[in-house]
C-alpha cells in the first residue's frame, strides 16, 4: 500500500512538472503575440496616419494597446464586432468614392481615346488632300509648259509660212493666270481657214505638200493640245475629287467632334452627377456623424452615471483606482472622455486585483491542500488501524524473541470483500487454536507453544489461502507464508510433525 502510495505521488509530481512546462511556455508564447501584435498595431498606426483614419482605427488601436499591456492571466476579452465596423465602414466607404471615380476617368478616357481616332482620320483625309492638290498644280504646269511650246512653234512656223498669214494674239497669247486656257478648237479652225485661203491662192505642188505637211503638225500639236487639256482636265476632276474627299472628311470630323462634345458633356453631366450624390451622401453621413456624437454624448453621460455606481458596488478594487470624471461634469466637457483610456486603466486594475486575488487564492489553495493531507493522513492512520487486528495477549509463561519468528496474525489479511461477521469467526477460531499468534519461522514452519508444524502439502478443499492474504511487504518469504495457509485447511488441518 505504501509503494502505490509513493508512486502515485511521484507520477502527481511528474504531471505538476509537465504542467509547470506547459504553462512556462504558453507565457512564452503569449509574450512572442504580444511582441508581434504590437510590431502590427505600429505598422497600422504608420498606414492610418498616413491616410487620415486614426478616428475610425481609434477602436482598434486602442483594444491593440491592451491586449499588448495585459500580463499573463489577465483576462481581456474585447468585442470584435464592436472594434471592427468603424474601419470596416470606413473602408467601404473608401472603396465606393475610387470606384466612382475610376468610373468617371473611364469615361474620360473612351471619350480622349474617340477624339484621337477622329483627329488622325482627318489628318490622314488633309494629307490626301494635299496629294492630290499636288497633282493638280502638276498637271496644270505640264499643260502651261504644252501650251507655251505649241505657242512658240507656231509663231517659229508662222516666220517661215508668211503665206498663211498672221495668227490672231488672242489665240497663242497666254493669261497670267495658270487656270487660263489656249483654245485649240479655235486655233484648229484659223489654220484650216488659212490653209484654204492658201491653197486657193497658190495651186503648186510644192506648196500642197509644205501645207500639208503644216496642216500635218499642226493637227499633231492639236492633239498634243487636246491631250494636255485632258490631262488638265483629269487633273481638275482629281482635284474636284480631293475636294468632295477633304469635304467629307471635315464633315465627318465635325460630326464626330460634336458627338465627342456630347459625349464629353454627359460625361462631365454624370461626373458631376456623380459629385453632387457624393456630396448629398457627404452632407448625409455628417448629420449622421453630428446626431450619432450627440447620442454618444448623452450615452457617455449615461455610462459614466452607471460606472459611477458600478465602482461604488466593487468589493475587490478601490474606488481610487478606477478615475472617473464627476458625475456633475458638463455633458460638453465628456466629449474630451477616452474610453479606451477608461478600459485601460480598468484592466491594469483588474489585472493588479487578479495578481493579488490570485495570491491570496494560492496561499489558501496551499492552506486547504495542507488541510487535506493531514484530513488524508489521519483517515489513513484510522483507516489502518480500523483494519488492523488487535495483538492478541501473550500468555504470562511465553517467552519470544524477534528472532524467533513472526506471528502470523502479523504476516496476513482478510481477502477483500471478506464479510466482517466471516472475518471475525475465522479470527477467533485461529485465537482458540492457537495459530493465530504462532510464530512463522524463515525456513517455513509454524511454532505454536511447545509444537512445531512443518506443512507438507496443501490441504484438499478449502483452505486458509482461500480467506487469507499475506501482506504487500511480508518480513518473510511470501511463498512460505502462502503454502503454510494452503496447507491449513478449514474443519480440520493436515500436519506433518
Amino acid at each position: 500500500m505504501a509503494a502505490a502510495a509513493a508512486g502515485r505521488a511521484e507520477t502527481a509530481e511528474a504531471d505538476a512538472d509537465e504542467a509547470g512546462r506547459k504553462a512556462d511556455h504558453s507565457s512564452s508564447a503569449a509574450r512572442a503575440a504580444q511582441q508581434h501584435l504590437t510590431g502590427l498595431a505600429g505598422d497600422l498606426r504608420a498606414g492610418v496616419t498616413d491616410l487620415g483614419a486614426e478616428a475610425a482605427f481609434e477602436h482598434l488601436l486602442a483594444a491593440s494597446a491592451v491586449l499588448t499591456a495585459a500580463r499573463s492571466g489577465a483576462d481581456t476579452a474585447l468585442d470584435t464586432q464592436r472594434l471592427c465596423s468603424h474601419p470596416l465602414s470606413w473602408t467601404d466607404d473608401r472603396i465606393r468614392q475610387i470606384q466612382s471615380v475610376d468610373r468617371a476617368l473611364g469615361k474620360h478616357q473612351h471619350t480622349q481615346s474617340a477624339e484621337s481616332d477622329a483627329a488622325a482620320e482627318r489628318r490622314s483625309a488633309e494629307d490626301q488632300e494635299d496629294i492630290r492638290r499636288e497633282a493638280a498644280r502638276g498637271a496644270s504646269v505640264r499643260r502651261r509648259e504644252a501650251e507655251e511650246v505649241l505657242a512658240a512653234r507656231l509663231e517659229a512656223w508662222q516666220e517661215d509660212a508668211p503665206q498663211l498669214g498672221p495668227v490672231a494674239a488672242d489665240l497663242i497669247t497666254l493669261g497670267e493666270d495658270a487656270t487660263d486656257r489656249m483654245d485649240t478648237s479655235r486655233l484648229t479652225d484659223w489654220l484650216a481657214c488659212a490653209a484654204t485661203a492658201t491653197r486657193s491662192r497658190i495651186d503648186l505642188a510644192g506648196h500642197q505638200l509644205t501645207a500639208a505637211t503644216d496642216a500635218a503638225l499642226a493637227r499633231a500639236e492639236a492633239r498634243r493640245a487636246e491631250e494636255a487639256h485632258a490631262e488638265h482636265t483629269a487633273a481638275q476632276d482629281a482635284t474636284a475629287q480631293a475636294a468632295a474627299a477633304y469635304e467629307t472628311a471635315q464633315q465627318r470630323a465635325d460630326d464626330e467632334n460634336k458627338a465627342d462634345e456630347r459625349r464629353r458633356a454627359d460625361a462631365h453631366h454624370a461626373h458631376q452627377q456623380t459629385q453632387n450624390d457624393a456630396q448629398a451622401e457627404l452632407d448625409a453621413l455628417d448629420r449622421a456623424r453630428n446626431d450619432a456624437e450627440s447620442a454618444a454624448v448623452r450615452e457617455t453621460a449615461e455610462w459614466v452615471g452607471e460606472i459611477h455606481s458600478w465602482r461604488s458596488r466593487l468589493t475587490h478594487l478601490a474606488a481610487t483606482d478606477i478615475p472617473l470624471p464627476a458625475s456633475s461634469t458638463p455633458t460638453a466637457q465628456l466629449e474630451t472622455l477616452q474610453p479606451a483610456n477608461l478600459e485601460l486603466t480598468v484592466a491594469r486594475a483588474h489585472t493588479r486585483a487578479t495578481v493579488r486575488l490570485q495570491r491570496q487564492a494560492d496561499a489558501a489553495g496551499r492552506q486547504v491542500e495542507a488541510a487535506t493531507e493531514q484530513v488524508a493522513a489521519v483517515q489513513s492512520d484510522l483507516e489502518q488501524s480500523r483494519r488492523a487486528a488487535p495483538t492478541p495477549p501473550a500468555p504470562a509463561w511465553r517467552t519470544r524473541s524477534p528472532k524467533d519468528g513472526v506471528p502470523l496474525w502479523a504476516l496476513v489479511d482478510f481477502i477483500p470483500g471478506l464479510p466482517a461477521q466471516e472475518a471475525d469467526r475465522l479470527e477467533g477460531a485461529l485465537l482458540v487454536a492457537g495459530l493465530l499468534d504462532a510464530l512463522v519461522t524463515s525456513d517455513g514452519r509454524l511454532v505454536g507453544g511447545d509444537l512445531t508444524f512443518t506443512a507438507a502439502a496443501p490441504a484438499p478443499g478449502r483452505t486458509l489461502a482461500d480467506l487469507l492474504v499475506v501482506e504487500t511487504d511480508p518480513a518473510l518469504d511470501a511463498d512460505r507464508v502462502r503454502a503454510v495457509l494452503a496447507a491449513i485447511a478449514l474443519g480440520r488441518v493436515r500436519w506433518v510433525l
